[in-house]
């Protein structure tokens, strides 16, 4: 199917609109994907080279730690500090031991999550060492990144919160303290 550019003014068919729309969302959701498996391939390599230790062959005449391997400019982990990419070496680590190693879920499964809501997950399995996997990984296809930081660190559930009686609270804050009041 040939791509025609939607400038906002000309006159659509709205079917062939959409058939362009679900396929470039599709082609997305594939390219995203193989991303994906490739941060759970980088985690089972990062995790091999620092429990082997194989970084240490890098420079015979001084010990080079794991860190500064990870800080290396050839090695494109995401980050801008050291510290930054040290992180996600760990992240993509703990995601990796948690749910390839410990709990084996294919591939299919977690790249349709995405690494940053993987290791929030991984992250709950550590505080929460008898949470139940399924219920887990259906959360992370489902929700946003942002919901599930809120559905993890709160007791209650998101279906609770989604059923609350709101009670509004109207807050001002004056523009030139920046001091925040509340009227009643």
């Amino acid at each position: 199917m040939e791509l025609q550019p939607y400038d906002g003014k000309a006159l659509v068919d709205p079917a062939k609109l959409a058939e362009q729309h679900f396929s470039l969302v599709g082609e997305l959701k594939r390219a995203l994907a193989q991303g994906q498996a490739h941060f759970l391939s980088a985690g089972k390599y990062l995790n091999d080279i620092k429990d082997n230790k194989t970084y240490s062959a890098e420079d015979s005449s001084q010990d080079v730690t794991f860190a500064e391997f990870c800080s290396r400019p050839d090695i494109p982990l995401p980050g801008s500090t050291d510290d930054s990419r040290v992180r996600m070496a760990y992240t993509l680590i703990n995601v990796y031991k948690t749910f390839k190693v410990k709990f084996n879920v294919p591939d299919s499964e977690l790249v349709q999550i995405g690494w940053t809501k993987l290791d929030l997950l991984a992250k709950e399995f550590v505080k929460n060492p008898t949470a139940n996997l399924a219920d887990l990984m259906s959360k992370g296809k489902e929700l946003t990144v942002k919901d599930l930081a809120l559905e993890l660190k709160s007791p209650d559930s998101m279906a609770d919160r989604m059923n609350c009686q709101h009670e509004i609270e109207i807050i001002h804050r004056c523009k030139k303290c920046k001091t925040i009041t509340q009227r009643l």
